[in-house]
């Protein structure tokens, strides 16, 4: 293998990355990977996938509606992923931090755009977003986002720098408002990633269809 392009996290570059269990298991797999291309995504939009009960029942519960996290689509990843793969970018980090801060409520109000009817956000106590939460996360990961009430904290100025303007020329894509989303919440299961690499590495460069 003469090229590797190791997709891992922000979270290893947050002053907390010691006492995150995420940025841990990362950690360990960039210094194991020395020589590698590191890709280093914030916050999946595709976290999406875990909004279960807005495709069974068009609502979403939680205890945080106005909180903060800075969704980062799919696309921007495979992208920059793809052109390290197509570049030199041996011992290179490029940071893919999304388009900026959305609140919950208005990615409720996106997908609720892209499926065409109202989905209706419910404000419930701690203890039962918890419950909620714990059904899909481990207890650790679900007490870390409601000891931040429920956001994601951005990294410090100095390192928020985004990759995806300079790499790929572009400013990196918003949350989902069309197709992608529906997928996300309509489908039980959506093959989110694989359609745009397959695309890419067949051109044999950068694609982006918007």
């Amino acid at each position: 293998m003469e090229h590797l392009v190791l997709l891992s996290s922000s979270t290893v570059l947050a002053p907390n990355a010691a006492s995150n269990p995420i940025a841990a298991q990362h950690t360990t797999v960039e210094r194991a990977l020395d020589d590698a291309g590191l890709d280093r995504p914030g916050y999946f939009a595709t976290n999406a996938f875990r909004w279960q009960s807005i495709r069974t029942h068009r609502v979403l519960r939680t205890a945080f509606p106005d909180a903060i996290t800075a969704p980062v689509h799919e696309r921007d990843i495979v992208e920059v992923a793809v052109r390290a793969l197509l570049t030199d970018s041996q011992n290179t980090a490029y940071v893919v931090l999304g388009a900026g801060p959305v609140a919950i409520r208005d990615q409720v109000a996106a997908t609720a755009e892209a499926l065409g009817g109202p989905v209706r956000l419910e404000q419930v106590d701690v203890a039962t977003y918890r419950a909620e939460l714990t059904a899909h996360l481990p207890e650790s990961l679900a007490d870390r986002l409601i000891g931040a009430d429920g956001s994601v904290p951005p990294l410090p100025a100095a390192l928020a720098i985004d990759a995806v303007p300079e790499l790929l020329g572009r400013r990196a894509l918003t949350f989902p408002r069309g197709p992608a989303t529906t997928r996300t919440i309509s489908a039980d299961r959506a093959p989110i990633l694989a359609s745009p690499v397959a695309e890419a590495v067949t051109a044999g460069g950068i694609r982006h269809d918007s």
